[in-house]
């Protein structure tokens, strides 16, 4: 069997369906593992990021999507690609792949998402799949799940500031204490950048304290005396770090 993904879409150029897809299941399904990295928190490890890429983007959108049109509505994967090249003024390529290399997406986001699809596909199959693993561990409450190249390194960290952000109600209040006391031309600068990045304006607190505690962009090393507030923000995320191995889970397929 093989994924059949965008059929509908035939204007995708160089980075289309016949260079990128279909690719054969087993290949797909065979780069996935899911680890549980800290209560609550789980995070998909996936190498080749135009995979990564391709699972998440649905629900991605869906939780923060710079567009209106996209964000928390129920869009198709063909009138995302229409918009995604419009605004990155890609007429003839498809780059989302390879702009995007990690994902961080609250359970409730995630579960509305995938609720009521429009145009099902193999991707969206395997995340509920994964979803439903997921649920067998963790019956009740909310979880946040990444995406990752692997279960170590920046890409982890960043992400897992996401996941504890909304997780974690004590270290949200000690991130957004940070950043409300810091000087308002230097927030205000770095929310600039992040709005900049094409994120929304719901998440800036958030990416505020994910950048700051796990790594700048290089964009933001230009905002006056910036690093100067960087120490509160790490000791923060250090100290809420669990260090705990991260659990290997198989994915029930379905």
């Amino acid at each position: 069997m093989k994924i059949a993904l965008f059929e509908e879409f035939d204007s995708m150029g160089k980075l289309g369906m016949r260079n990128l897809l279909p690719w054969p299941e087993k290949s797909v399904i065979k780069q996935i593992a899911l680890y549980k990295m800290i209560d609550g928190i789980y995070a998909v490890r996936i190498n080749d990021r135009r995979v990564r890429a391709l699972l998440f983007l649905r629900c991605q959108e869906f939780y923060e999507g710079t567009d209106d049109d996209i964000r928390s509505k129920r869009f198709n994967i063909d009138q995302y690609i229409k918009w995604y090249q419009k605004y990155t003024k890609h007429a003839d390529l498809f780059t989302y792949q390879f702009d995007w290399s990690g994902f961080n997406i609250p359970s409730t986001a995630i579960e509305e998402c995938m609720s009521d699809i429009r145009d099902p596909n193999e991707f969206d199959r395997i995340m509920n799949s994964i979803i439903k693993t997921i649920r067998q561990d963790k019956p009740d409450g909310d979880f946040y799940l990444l995406g990752v190249d692997k279960i170590a390194g920046d890409v982890l960290e960043h992400e897992m500031a996401h996941g504890m952000y909304f997780t974690n109600p004590e270290y949200k209040n000690e991130m957004d204490r940070i950043t409300n006391s810091i000087p308002k031309e230097t927030k205000d600068a770095v929310a600039s950048k992040i709005l900049e990045y094409g994120y929304p304006e719901i998440v800036v607190m958030d990416e505020i304290q994910a950048y700051m505690a796990t790594g700048l962009a290089e964009s933001m090393n230009d905002i006056l005396n910036i690093i100067n507030f960087r120490d509160e923000y790490i000791s923060i995320f250090r100290k809420y770090l669990t260090t705990t191995q991260p659990q290997k889970m198989p994915i029930n397929y379905t």
